[in-house]
């Protein structure tokens, strides 16, 4: 749970051209997952954009799957595909390759983690030339950084996905 930055994605019609997309978690008290995703739109000082969705846990998938509802009438599949051992970065797939993100709990990842990742999403059947890394100058604005409820920790209620993020072929 808590503030992902995405770092770079095949995004969604909403998502194209997003600069500092960030996207915010949190564990609502009947288990659903409320998110939002703030953005500005076409460069950094555009007006900030919010997408307000919700999400539930796919049972017996190891919280690695989930349905994202959106507008009420949309209901997309989001797998956690590849998890670091610290919880970031996180690459969030669907079955039908046709958006992936590239997360992490802060606004920049190394060059090593960034190709460790194109490499897994690749291992994956991505087009990886369809990847558009995300321009961030992270929450330089106090618009730009999503609020915490209060009292959360930002890795509270983090979601346990069996496994580690490793890609194929990259030491």
């Amino acid at each position: 749970m808590g503030r992902w930055y995405v770092i770079a994605a095949i995004p969604t019609r909403i998502e194209r051209d997003d600069y500092n997309p960030v996207e915010t978690y949190r564990l609502e008290p009947d288990g659903s997952i409320c998110t939002v995703l703030r953005f500005r739109r076409g460069s950094f000082t555009a007006r900030l954009r919010t997408v307000h969705s919700s999400a539930t846990v796919v049972a017996h998938s190891g919280n690695a799957e989930w349905h994202v509802h959106l507008y009420w009438l949309l209901r997309l599949q989001y797998i956690v595909a590849g998890l670091a051992p610290d919880d970031s970065p996180v690459i969030v797939a669907r079955d039908a390759r046709d958006q992936v993100w590239l997360m992490a709990r802060t606004p920049h990842i190394s060059h090593h983690d960034y190709e460790a990742m194109v490499a897994r999403v690749a291992a994956m059947g991505y087009d990886v030339e369809r990847l558009r890394k995300s321009p961030s100058t992270g929450p330089s604005r106090a618009a730009d950084a999503p609020p915490r409820p209060p009292g959360a920790d930002e890795r509270s209620a983090s979601v346990a996905v069996p496994g580690r993020f490793a890609a194929p072929g990259v030491a």
